[in-house]
């Protein structure tokens, strides 16, 4: 409970502060005193639903840049500049999506315990993560592929096929598949 000398300064004080506790964005400032250092063990611990290696892999994440501030201190260009320098450093993509997902339960679980208004992890622009380009093999590839197997399955100058599989194929001897000769130097 707060005392004022004068009726102004409460007034004043009142105008300042009565907005956002009516709008639910008032965070008592004692509650934000801890640490994300702190806070970051306690919201990885009530991650249940997670495995054992997932769970191993979110406590060794490097967090040291903003461990020893408040969620408070933490700013969203703060975070955005953090992602930024991970990928500078070289990190994938996937790594620098994963370790902001890491930092963000902080921030998560002190507005959920009201330390804090809002998220600032949240919308922060992360690297695209990209699959990589899918080749197919076309009809004839396949095709000149099976050529060059039964070529090499059928001996040659009097060489002996050097049977793997026996599959019933009349492609090759002694009824073997097509894929029967495996050869120390390939004659394509």
């Amino acid at each position: 409970m707060r005392h004022f000398a004068r009726k102004r300064n409460a007034e004043r004080w009142l105008a300042s502060q009565g907005a956002p506790s009516l709008a639910r964005e008032w965070v008592d400032p004692t509650l934000s005193k801890i640490t994300i250092g702190e806070l970051l063990p306690q919201a990885l611990a009530r991650q249940v639903q997670l495995k054992p290696t997932t769970m191993v892999r979110n406590a060794s994440t490097d967090l040291a840049a903003g461990a020893a501030r408040t969620p408070g201190q933490v700013t969203h260009p703060d975070v955005s500049s953090w992602v930024h320098s991970l990928t500078d450093e070289g990190l994938a993509p996937a790594t620098v999506r994963y370790a902001h997902r890491v930092l963000s339960l902080a921030p998560t679980a002190a507005v959920r315990a009201g330390r804090l208004v809002r998220n600032v992890a949240e919308g922060v622009p992360l690297p695209r993560v990209v699959g990589n380009l899918k080749r197919f093999l076309t009809h004839d590839q396949v095709f000149q592929g099976v050529r060059q197997i039964e070529w090499l399955c059928t001996p040659h100058e009097g060489e002996p096929a050097m049977p793997i599989t026996p599959t019933g194929s009349s492609r090759c001897p002694d009824g073997l598949s097509m894929a029967c000769a495996v050869r120390a130097e390939p004659r394509c």
